[in-house]
């Protein structure tokens, strides 16, 4: 898979990234992603751990969509 140019890695032990995405433009901040097992085997069971922080909604119109 070829990179991204941009893209930042996910912390944790994954091999997950995410897009650059402008700082005032983020909803949450992700401070771990843990993937077990992996990598991750076809049609069977697998866990994720996501831990992060979710930031206030700046925009008053996004907390009604």
């Amino acid at each position: 898979m070829a990179a991204v140019e941009g893209a930042l890695t996910v912390p944790g032990h994954n091999n997950a990234m995410h897009g650059p995405i402008p700082k005032a433009s983020r909803l949450f901040k992700i401070e771990l992603l843990e993937i077990a097992p992996s990598p991750i085997p076809t049609d069977r069971i697998f866990f994720t751990l996501l831990r992060g922080t979710i930031f206030p909604i700046q925009d008053k119109g996004l907390g009604r969509s």
